[in-house]
């Protein structure tokens, strides 16, 4: 098993420390419908992503959202 060969200085082991520090998730505004959404994720609200449609949300009395017909997977080779 690997062993430091020196003792870490209290600055070091600070500096270390805070680059692990916890950050807010960065939220942007979906461009459709103007709601607040997590990066790279679909809008849970109008369900559209980088422009496209990818789910159907149903607004009944809770929201229901499902795969939009129309999406396809390009790392699998089914029509789903």
């Amino acid at each position: 098993m690997a062993v430091p060969k020196r003792r870490q200085s209290k600055s070091r082991q600070k500096m270390r420390r805070g680059a692990k520090r916890w950050q807010a998730p960065i939220l942007n505004k979906c461009p459709e419908c103007g709601s607040t959404v997590l990066s790279h994720i679909a809008c849970p609200s109008c369900g559209y992503y980088k422009g496209r449609k990818v789910l159907v949300v149903n607004d009944m009395w809770f929201r229901r959202v499902v795969r939009h017909p129309s999406h396809r997977f390009p790392f699998t080779g089914s029509s789903q």
